[in-house]
């Protein structure tokens, strides 16, 4: 909590602060929230490491419900400006760890805590070693995440791309070269976000949109294969089965909505529900 902080840093909670060193914060259990200098304001979950820079104003908090438990260690120096620099780290900025690297960070921190205490020349070498192995985490992490975030980005992409081609055909190749990877790339962000091939997940937006006109319209499953892209009645049918395990005749036949009866159904509730005028109102009690 902020009254347990040393008094030089005790602002971090209330009006903000600018640091005049680099801090690693490592919240390993509990929620709470981190504001940056733009106003931004971000949850912060148990795993999450903040990256404090020199000189950016930011504030950060625990819940008030849940509390947190924080670990913390300041550093400056040339040395660790050309670390900093070297890793790319940037500006100030919160990152979710892993697993793994949770339980990589924590050991470091204390390893580092035991250390710190009265360090001895050699020790505050093994110090700095420490240090360096943690911001090298933390990069590794933010690198990670980085990546993810782009390949969530061109799966999306990538599948926007399909459902304004629905009713044509886009051709794997040239999906991969419009959200800026290569096939194999593509076939491995399906593969991990969809569990299917891309030509796959395709096919299958595809079915779906025909499944919604086999039930609501009277349209031939000639006409709505061939609206969808197969060449003939034979090609739907047969990957229509492959996709979903009925054929399309069968499909309709079992899901099928008479829409006019519906409509009248619905304009007879209608009518049903109209209040009476007030002259036919009869007593209540009889």
């Amino acid at each position: 909590m902020p009254e347990q902080h040393p008094r030089q840093y005790r602002t971090v909670a209330a009006g903000g602060r600018r640091l005049g060193e680099y801090q690693i914060v490592f919240v390993s259990d509990g929620r709470g929230w981190f504001e940056h200098s733009d106003g931004r304001r971000e949850e912060v979950a148990s795993g999450s490491v903040f990256l404090l820079r020199p000189g950016d104003w930011h504030r950060y908090a625990p819940d008030r419900a849940t509390g947190w438990q924080e670990f913390w260690i300041g550093f400056s120096g040339t040395a660790v400006d050309e670390i900093w620099r070297t890793l790319g780290l940037g500006r100030s900025r919160v990152v979710a760890l892993g697993p793994a690297a949770q339980e990589d960070l924590l050991r470091s921190f204390t390893r580092g805590l035991r250390l710190s205490v009265q360090p001895t020349p050699h020790e505050q070498i093994e110090l700095a070693g420490i240090l360096q192995q943690m911001l090298a985490q933390i990069a590794g992490a933010l690198s990670a995440g980085e990546i993810d975030r782009q390949a969530d980005q061109r799966f999306e992409r990538a599948r926007e791309i399909m459902l304004e081609h629905l009713r044509t055909h886009v051709e794997t190749a040239d999906l991969a070269e419009q959200v800026g990877c290569s096939r194999s790339t593509l076939h491995r962000l399906f593969s991990q976000r969809a569990g299917v091939s891309p030509y796959r997940y395709y096919l299958s937006l595809k079915i779906n949109a025909a499944k919604w006109e086999l039930v609501h319209t009277d349209r031939s499953m000639k006409e709505i294969g061939r609206e969808y892209g197969f060449s003939d009645q034979y090609h739907f049918s047969r990957v229509f089965f492959a996709i979903a395990g009925v054929r399309p005749s069968t499909w309709r036949s079992d899901h099928r909505v008479d829409v006019r009866r519906t409509e009248r159904t619905s304009h007879a509730h209608t009518e049903r529900i109209r209040p009476a005028p007030a002259a036919a109102a009869q007593p209540a009690d009889r």
